[in-house]
C-alpha cells in the first residue's frame, strides 16, 4: 500500500510540472500566446515573442521590431520571424510557409509590456 501511495505521488508531481504543449498541425489555424510550448512534429519548442514597436502616439526614427521564435529544449532558439523586417524570415524547418495574425483586436501600437496578454493566430501549410 506504501508503495502504491509513493508511487501515486511521485506521478502526481511529475504530471503537475509538465507543461501543457499546444499541437501546431499543418493548415489548421492554432491560436497561442507569449511562452507557450509548441508541439511541432513530436518535438516541443517554447515560443518567444519580442514586441519592440514604436508605440503610435510616439515619432520614432526607428519603427521597431517585433520578432517571434522558437527555442528548444537545449534553449537554442530553432525558428525566427520577423514581422517587420519579413525578408530576413526563412521557411521554417517544420513547413513550407508561416503566417502569424493578432486575433486579440490588440492593434499594432499596443503596449509592448502587455505582449503576454496578447493572442496569436499561426498558420503553417
Amino acid at each position: 500500500m506504501k508503495r502504491t501511495l509513493f508511487l501515486f505521488l511521485l506521478i502526481s508531481i511529475f504530471a503537475c510540472n509538465k507543461e501543457d504543449c499546444i499541437e501546431l498541425e499543418l493548415e489548421n489555424p492554432t491560436t497561442v500566446k507569449n511562452q507557450d510550448y509548441l508541439c511541432i512534429n513530436g518535438q516541443e519548442y517554447q515560443l518567444l515573442v519580442d514586441d519592440a514597436r514604436c508605440p503610435c502616439e510616439t515619432d520614432c526614427f526607428w519603427e521597431g521590431e517585433f520578432v517571434l521564435s522558437l527555442q528548444d529544449a537545449n534553449d537554442e532558439i530553432v525558428f525566427i520571424y520577423n514581422q517587420i523586417d519579413s525578408s530576413s524570415n526563412e521557411s521554417p524547418f517544420f513547413a513550407e510557409t508561416f503566417e502569424i495574425s493578432n486575433v486579440s483586436n490588440e492593434g499594432p501600437c499596443g503596449d509592448p509590456s502587455k505582449v503576454d496578454m496578447v493572442l496569436f493566430e499561426i498558420l503553417i501549410q
